[in-house]
């Protein structure tokens, strides 16, 4: 991406026609558009004439880059609390730089690898102890939606459409007003 925001220009971005899925390394572009300042610019505003053929771009980053890219923007980054133990300590970590620094409240998506059977493990479960934290030390009321990564064949993709919906429903307009007409 870095190279992208220095050419200005996305090979066949003549075409009007919507691109596919494309993937771009992006670290070394996220970390120059968090050190630009240009007034009341948000640091995001260069990516809008780079990708217009994309229906949606999807930033995959850490919590410090996002509170530099996206503060008091009230987009909803994804923040995941997975199964491993150590899970709960490293979202915290991510949950506290985005609420304090940038006043982001992430989507908590609480991947989920078996049916919880016994209330004593879902009591000590990384969720459930992100969530105490958060209410103790930031009081912050956590709202996460489970993601089962291992489903039935035929619901497979019920977490996962609910998950990029809610993701949607709270995205950023990428135009030059990005808050007219947003929600």
């Amino acid at each position: 991406m870095a190279q992208l925001l220095e050419d200005g220009c996305w090979r066949g971005d003549e075409s009007t026609e919507p691109l596919s899925w494309s993937v771009i390394p992006a670290a070394l572009g996220l970390q120059q558009l968090g050190v630009q300042k240009s007034g009341q610019a948000l640091p995001l505003d260069p990516l809008v004439g780079l990708f217009q053929n994309f229906g949606v771009i999807v930033i995959y980053a850490r919590a410090e880059v996002l509170t530099v890219l996206l503060p008091n923007s009230e987009i909803e980054p994804l923040l995941t609390v997975s199964p491993v133990k150590m899970s709960s300590v490293t979202a915290y970590q991510a949950l506290k730089q985005m609420l304090l620094n940038a006043n982001l409240r992430p989507t908590v998506a609480n991947i989920v690898c078996e049916p919880v059977l016994n209330t004593a493990m879902a009591n000590h479960s990384p969720l459930k102890n992100l969530q105490e934290c958060a209410m103790t030390f930031l009081d912050y009321r956590l709202d996460s939606l489970a993601v089962r990564a291992l489903q039935p064949q035929e619901c497979r993709a019920d977490d996962m459409h609910r998950l990029a919906s809610r993701l949607l429903e709270n995205a950023m307009p990428l135009h030059r007003n990005h808050f007219l007409g947003s929600h």
